[in-house]
């Protein structure tokens, strides 16, 4: 049988009959369900299906999260968690965790702590970030396993140096709660949380840099957009106030109203009020470019119109 060649963005996949050509049909389909999971859904379950016939572990687990969230297909919690257990069975690092967070909640099969626990710790001993965080939980809750808060903490750590968003929150937490926190290493996780793309990280990098650093204006910036993209409440309102103060930016009444009006939208009831007071000031040709704007809809396409305000290039 003649090698059939898929071409994709660029990306090339051959399929043949050898063993080596074989797996490269599965890692293929794998990679062409990603590139079509946005625009074309149907022929990207029809991939993986395909895939999932010949055991890829990847493609199981991918599979299985569809069917989980209900994106694309039909939720199916019972089609997941058999997904997930056959791509776990297959050395799926990912398909090992999501069968261990199943078992842990009852998704699609009966809770079994224990057996959560155990996927947990096969998961974990790859360094697995998600998984660490999820059984530093389990020792510090009793899930499946004795109680253990100094073994919790270790795990907590480990996986925020992992880079778990939600370890990194942790640490965070826990590093301010004290009466006398250590400034240095609260400092380190923010920084931290803000490289692994945690918003409160973001935003607090931000702000120091703009207290301490007058020629990191633009990277503050930067980082406060980027938080904006992953729809960070606190971070719009933030840009609204910076370009409305004339502290560090020159003012912007348009970046200003659209950014208190993206956090107002958001349920912040702090940028209502300073968008009531922003459209009574602003004048009438900033708020019409404004109203301009924000009826792009498209978050990104905004940003980009926004970006293009400044004098000074931002880059993420």
């Amino acid at each position: 049988m003649p090698r059939l060649r898929l071409k994709s963005n660029n990306t090339e996949f051959f399929i043949g009959t050898s063993a080596q050509q074989q797996e490269v049909d599965r890692e293929g389909r794998f990679k062409i369900a990603h590139l079509l999971s946005e625009g074309e859904s149907d022929s990207a379950v029809r991939y993986l299906e395909t895939a999932t016939q010949r055991n890829h572990g990847e493609s199981l687990d991918l599979l299985g999260m569809l069917y989980a969230t209900g994106e694309i297909v039909e939720k199916d919690p019972e089609r997941a968690f058999s997904l997930f257990k056959r791509s776990a069975t297959q050395g799926c690092i990912t398909g090992k965790y999501h069968l261990a967070m199943a078992l842990r909640e009852g998704f699609g099969c009966r809770k079994n702590l224990i057996e959560s626990f155990a996927w947990l710790r096969i998961s974990a001993k790859e360094k697995y970030p998600d998984a660490l965080f999820a059984l530093a939980e389990a020792f510090d809750q009793g899930l499946g396993i004795e109680k253990d808060e100094k073994q919790a903490e270790i795990l907590y750590e480990q996986a925020a140096l992992e880079g778990c968003a939600s370890a990194l929150l942790h640490q965070i937490q826990k590093s301010t709660s004290v009466e006398y926190p250590d400034i240095s290493k609260t400092l380190r996780w923010l920084h931290m949380a803000s490289a692994a793309d945690v918003p409160l990280g973001m935003l607090a990098v931000a702000r120091q840099i703009l207290e301490s650093d007058p020629v990191g204006v633009p990277k503050a910036i930067s980082l406060l957009e980027r938080a904006v993209s992953l729809e960070d409440m606190d971070s719009m309102t933030e840009l609204a106030i910076l370009w409305y103060e004339n502290r560090f930016v020159p003012r912007d009444w348009v970046q200003a109203i659209v950014y208190a009006h993206m956090a107002s939208t958001k349920g912040s009831q702090e940028a209502e009020l300073i968008l009531e007071r922003y459209r009574s000031e602003a004048p009438e040709e900033s708020l019409m470019k404004a109203i301009e704007i924000v009826s792009l809809g498209n978050r990104e396409e905004i940003l980009t119109e926004l970006r293009n305000r400044q004098d000074f290039q931002v880059k993420f």
